[in-house]
């Protein structure tokens, strides 16, 4: 069923991420939707993983690569509703930030209220190959299957002490996701980012997407994403543009019983 796709991509692969890090894979085809939602109603210790290749590392419209192509990888175990998990991917901040990639361990929960699925998950961002700019970052989110083909989240991240520098950021936005066919997919997104660093001022964000499912755990990804800031202060990194990802999304269930 379209309907399982659609819950199972906004509730399983839209990870908790930090800002930086790049979003998961939208489109996922019906064999693999229905093994996530077995996964996550059983009370079983079952391990989702995966790694995304990408022509920019981008993400909510901020290339973490400075426009140079990137990779993503995740391992994440799920208890029920209760989730673990890390990733990791390489990135190119410019010269004010010598890190050369981001790990994120999270934990947290994921639980379905019927049509309505919540997410609640704290976020430890560790920049490596130095500690300096490391820092906790929260995120809660709220989705909604609105029909057997469509499906809308609601997402607020926050960083009490971003990159260690004590400012703060919070980013709200909003990603609809819809099923076209089996394999097709459409995705938007669009939202707002408030910062206190003073080098950045606030601004919006857009995404747009079309993803297609080459095999039950492989998908091929085209997005649009832009911002509204000033493209002097970030150059490539916050440059409007076209990019493509090839995502890989693998399943195994009970590794711990």
């Amino acid at each position: 069923m379209i309907r399982n796709r659609l819950v199972a991509a906004a509730a399983a692969l839209l990870l908790p991420l930090s800002a930086n890090a790049q979003e998961g894979s939208l489109a996922v085809t019906t064999q693999t939707a229905d093994s996530i939602l077995e996964r996550m109603s059983s009370h079983t210790v079952d391990l989702t993983y995966g790694i995304s290749l990408q022509s920019d590392a981008n993400s909510l419209a901020l290339s973490q690569t400075e426009g140079k192509p990137g990779a993503f990888a995740f391992a994440q175990l799920n208890y029920g509703s209760f989730i673990a998990g890390a990733s990791w991917f390489n990135a190119d901040f410019g010269p004010a930030n010598p890190a050369s990639g981001e790990f994120d361990w999270y934990f947290g929960i994921d639980h379905d209220f019927g049509k309505v699925n919540v997410k609640l998950i704290a976020d430890y961002i560790d920049l490596t190959p130095i500690d300096d700019y490391n820092y906790w970052e929260y995120l809660a989110s709220v989705g909604y299957e609105a029909s057997p083909s469509t499906s809308f989240t609601a997402n607020y991240m926050w960083a009490p002490n971003a990159d260690n520098l004590n400012y703060h950021y919070g980013i709200f936005y909003l990603t609809a996701l819809h099923a076209l066919t089996e394999r097709w997919s459409l995705s938007g997104t669009v939202g707002h980012r408030n910062i206190s660093d003073g080098v950045f001022d606030d601004y919006n964000f857009v995404d747009v997407g079309v993803g297609y499912a080459l095999t039950p755990n492989v998908t091929l990804e085209l997005h649009y994403k832009d911002m509204d800031i000033d493209k002097s202060i970030c150059d490539a990194a916050c440059a409007g543009k076209f990019y493509v990802s090839l995502n890989y999304v693998g399943f195994i269930k009970g590794i711990f019983r």
